[in-house]
This record gives C-alpha cells, structure tokens and sequence, in this order.
C-alpha cells in the first residue's frame, strides 16, 4: 500500500523503517499472537484471510465492533500502535486497546482513538489510510498485558459496514516526544 493506495512497496513489505515492532498482522501473514480476530460476542462476520502483495488482509464483510483477542502482550516499550484500514462504506472508526491486567475493567473507557473525515489522518472511503496511534495518548493504566483491540465502525446496533485491515503492529519511534 505505497502512496498510490494500491500497492505495498517494492520489497513486499509494507513497514516503513527498522524500528522494534510486534507484528500482529503483515509480511508473512498472521502473527501467532493473535488467538482470535472475532470472538463470540462481537457483531461481525468471520474475517476473510486475504493476501495483497505478499502481505495478509484480514477482510470484514459485515462489521459492526470487532473484537480482536490474543494473549496479553507487553507493549511497554512501544511508542505507536499501527494499522491500515480500507472501508468502503463506514464513515468512522472506533479503535480500543484493552488492558488485560484490569480484571475488574476500570479502565474501559479508556484506549480509545476514533478516525472519521474530520481526523488526522483522514479517514476516507475506498482508500487505504494508515493510522499510527500514539500509545501515550490512550491513558491505559498500564500496557504490560495488551489483551484485546476493539474495533467498530460507529454505526447503529445491528448496522454494518466493511473494512479490511492490513500491517497491524505496535512499533517503537525513539524521535517520538
């Protein structure tokens, strides 16, 4: 998914630099982290496995809020949380990191980035836009035990959109302030 939003780059990866990552979904398909990419109580359809340029998509056909579950991942040491989207259809997105060490989940409200038109970026129908959340921003109490990432599409109960997602990973950027 280079600039012209169709394609990875030339090498077939799709990271932009040699920073630490913790690779969910990318180069190589799906990462063993991840448990599930839709559990029993989100409102979705099952996700398509896909592959564009060497790198794997997962593809929504049906989505309301997905919920992404892997076992608790130590991101303390990362920075951002990335991830390209393409939707043709939903005008919003909702993206929730849930801390997994909370067992009373206190901190529910908590993680949370929403992209619409008006965000920066800009989330635009038919395109592929990279979205690079600040972690520091989410106010999570901790991100030691980084169990699940909601995502929803900001609709209605019941309403769905599509959305595909590709390069989904937390990085490291030591110019980041």
């Amino acid at each position: 998914f280079g600039e012209d939003g169709d394609s990875f780059e030339e090498d077939g990866s799709s990271f932009e630099d040699d920073n630490p990552e913790i690779v969910l979904l990318g180069v190589g398909g799906d990462s063993n982290l991840v448990n599930v990419w839709s559990t029993e109580w989100d409102d979705t359809s099952e996700p398509i496995d896909d592959v564009r340029d060497g790198v794997a998509v997962k593809k929504y056909e049906a989505i309301n809020y997905a919920g992404i579950e892997m076992s608790p991942i130590d991101v303390s040491e990362m920075t951002f949380f990335s991830l390209k989207v393409l939707t043709e259809d939903a005008s919003a997105l909702e993206i929730k990191l849930v801390d997994a060490s909370d067992a009373n989940w206190e901190n529910w409200v908590d993680g949370i980035a929403i992209f619409d038109a008006a965000s920066q970026p800009a989330l635009t129908q038919g395109e592929w836009v990279t979205i690079d959340i600040p972690l520091d921003t989410l106010n999570l109490p901790s991100l030691s035990a980084i169990g699940q990432i909601v995502i929803s599409v900001l609709e209605e109960s019941g309403t769905t959109r599509s959305l595909e997602i590709a390069d989904m990973y937390f990085y490291q950027d030591d110019s980041y302030e």
